[in-house]
């Protein structure tokens, strides 16, 4: 609840990963950095992330490395344009490997509502869910 009044926090927290998100919306455009970091002595390997399509936002995203390195962060930026009015938003699914055997998946559903007003408002708010695999 606490990313509907702010620009910036922490999405997702563990042992292993935390997420933080920073953004800005100027009228019907804005910009969101969705930060990995990796907790953990270890290098998380096959990572990566995944973005629903939303037929009602243009989002540009950035590559991110497939691996993530011990005690160190990395960045997804994302471009978006909200082209009109939408229900549920693109969810974000980012997976990655500590190990061969063992795989996590991270689920986040991220719901801008753009609307017009006398100074363009933008709000975004997220929620996070989790699942092992």
């Amino acid at each position: 609840m606490a990313l509907c009044l702010r620009n910036d926090g922490v999405l997702f927290e563990d042992a292993t990963l935390q997420i933080g998100i920073k953004m800005e919306f100027n009228g019907h455009q804005g910009r969101m950095a969705v930060y990995f970091g990796n907790k953990c002595p270890a290098p998380l390997m096959s990572f990566g992330t995944q973005l629903s399509p939303c037929a009602a936002l243009a989002i540009q995203a950035s590559p991110v490395a497939a691996t993530l390195n011990p005690r160190s962060q990395q960045q997804l930026l994302l471009n978006i344009e909200c082209l009109d009015a939408f229900g549920e938003g693109p969810q974000l699914a980012v997976r990655a490997a500590r190990t061969w055997r063992e795989r996590t998946r991270l689920r986040a559903n991220a719901h801008a509502v753009c609307a017009r007003r006398r100074a363009h408002a933008a709000c975004a708010s997220v929620r996070a869910q989790t699942h092992e695999v």
